[in-house]
């Protein structure tokens, strides 16, 4: 009894001490988005079954299902065996360290009536409640509303936050939110006075604390100005969520809305070769996250064209998401980034009949610092359009890059709005486009290099 008792005292000792290394192996792994390195490390699988689940199409497991993920453990996978799983309402991720995986694995989505979530973003430079209608599967970390004022101005360059106090509230490794915002404000520069129209944000790490002063990850690569009040937020977000393999399927009824996947104060996670059918709002939405891997995925047959409706992937104040080799088809837009995104990489997409304007869509207040490259565009009204939407003062840019897209049987080939700054267009080719390849509206040719 005791050599038994001893035995068990290893193999707890040992279990920490892995599930340790992987949080340690994952600093490194996840940062660069990397399914190869970051899937092994999740080596215990729950069968979704043994929690009760049936399978069948029929009954009900919405309970079983979640109960498997509330009772999952650092770094365990959920798995779904062959079957189709019937869920009647929200599935929720509120933990770290957890995949999703299936096998010839249907979920389907029939939700009975609308509920609301709260998502964290920003608007005017504070934190507004945003809801999110109907999400399939919801993964979501928090935001603390405290703001803590910034003393210093932010170069592009500039790593360095000098706060007046409450320093010590944050962490290495923390992950915050900068922003700012006042609208029409002036600003006095070495050179010129001018007044500020944007609402712009950024999500870094901390990665030192030294003598009272916060240096970030990441520089921002756009400025934030002390005279305007620029912030931060600590957030404590979702991370090292896996979601690889599965289908989703979402069966609405005509009054209601669905989303797919949504992200919210999420990091360091991917989703990897799943399918999604059907939404009628969003099939993926990555909101205030960081570093959210997209890859290997499809998405089609969304049910709904109408305004802010249909969107096969939608990005909103995130930072860092990467969208490689996705097939989307029949959306309204097949990735749209409408406010506050940057350094998304947007690389090797298939994007078909996109029945609204732009297929890929910079659209928003003040995306910047984003690469799209090596898309193909069918069949859609515009392939790419950047800069402003409907507001001459919802500018986007500095340097947003379109390259070596290829975009054929569109009206416009790719579209440039409305105060756009310092864009890079190059190499793309276009086939069978009815109208121009390349448009300028309310733009100075001048920010442009072809």
């Amino acid at each position: 009894m005791r050599y038994l008792f001893i035995g068990i005292l290893l193999i707890l000792f040992t279990s920490c001490i892995d599930n340790d290394n992987n949080k340690n192996k994952l600093e490194n792994t996840v940062t660069r988005n990397d399914f190869q390195k970051m899937y092994p490390l999740f080596t215990y699988e729950n069968n979704v079954k043994d929690f009760g689940a049936i399978g069948d199409g029929l009954i009900d497991d919405t309970s079983a299902i979640q109960n498997a993920i509330d009772s999952a453990n650092d770094f365990d996978t959920i798995y779904f065996p062959k079957g189709k799983y019937l869920v009647s309402s929200t599935l929720i991720i509120n933990k770290s360290n957890i995949c999703l995986k299936g096998k010839e694995a249907i979920i389907v989505y029939k939700p009975s009536k609308n509920i609301y979530f709260d998502a964290n973003l920003t608007q005017n430079g504070t934190i507004q409640k945003k809801s999110i209608c109907n999400p399939l599967l919801l993964i979501q970390g928090k935001l603390d509303p405290k703001p803590y004022f910034i003393e210093n101005t932010l170069s592009e360059t500039s790593k360095k936050i000098i706060l007046n106090s409450d320093y010590d509230y944050f962490s290495k490794g923390d992950l915050i939110l900068i922003t700012q915002n006042d609208y029409g404000k002036q600003i006095d520069l070495p050179n010129k006075a001018i007044k500020y129209f944007r609402e712009q944000n950024f999500l870094t790490k901390i990665d030192l604390i030294q003598n009272e002063n916060i240096y970030l990850l990441e520089n921002t690569s756009i400025p934030f100005y002390k005279s305007i009040e620029s912030k931060i937020y600590k957030l404590d977000p979702v991370k090292n969520v896996i979601i690889y393999g599965l289908s989703f399927k979402i069966l609405n009824k005509d009054e209601l809305y669905s989303s797919g996947i949504v992200f919210d104060c999420a990091s360091e996670s991917i989703i990897n070769d799943v399918s999604i059918f059907g939404a009628s709002k969003s099939s993926i939405k990555v909101s205030s996250s960081y570093k959210i891997n997209i890859t290997n995925s499809s998405i089609s047959d969304m049910k709904d064209f109408s305004q802010d409706m249909g969107i096969g992937i939608h990005l909103s104040q995130s930072h860092y998401t990467f969208i490689s080799n996705c097939f989307i088809n029949q959306v309204s837009h097949g990735i749209l980034l409408d406010n506050g995104n940057s350094h998304s990489n947007i690389f090797y997409n298939k994007i078909i009949d996109s029945r609204v304007e732009g297929a890929i869509a910079l659209q928003g207040k003040f995306n910047y610092s984003n690469n799209i490259n090596n898309n193909k565009i069918y069949e859609s009204q515009i392939g790419i359009i950047v800069g402003g939407g409907n507001n001459t003062n919802y500018n986007d840019g500095p340097q947003n890059k379109i390259i070596s897209n290829f975009i054929s049987d569109c009206n416009i080939g790719i579209e440039l709005r409305n105060e756009t700054k310092d864009i890079i267009v190059e190499e793309n080719k276009f086939a069978s486009i009815l109208r121009s390849d390349v448009v300028l509206t309310n733009l100075d040719a001048s920010y442009i290099l072809q």
